[in-house]
């Protein structure tokens, strides 16, 4: 008997123009205070047309970064492909210190 394998796409996406990366700060895994982590209105901008693409394919659940900015990233998107989203602290960047 022939066994079936499935074939599984991986997508990755990075998040977007963060509030930070615009100030040339290097955020790691660091939460600044409520608002200051997020996307900027390029960033906004950026990931509402990578969704345009990402809306044409096979895609079934998404896993992020539990960081805000990738929260962010994750739910211009899914507004696109209304899928199920998984936020896991083990897929957040290196460590900056």
């Amino acid at each position: 008997m022939k066994s079936k394998t499935k074939t599984i796409n991986l997508y990755i996406l990075r998040h977007g123009q963060s509030k930070l990366n615009e100030l040339h700060i290097i955020q790691g895994q660091k939460e600044f205070a409520k608002g200051t982590n997020g996307l900027t209105e390029k960033g906004k901008k950026q990931i509402k047309s990578a969704a345009e693409t990402i809306k044409k394919l096979d895609i079934s659940r998404i896993l992020s970064s539990d960081l805000e900015r990738c929260r962010e990233t994750c739910e211009i998107v899914n507004k696109k492909i209304k899928v199920p989203i998984e936020f896991v602290k083990d897929l957040r960047e290196q460590y900056c210190g």
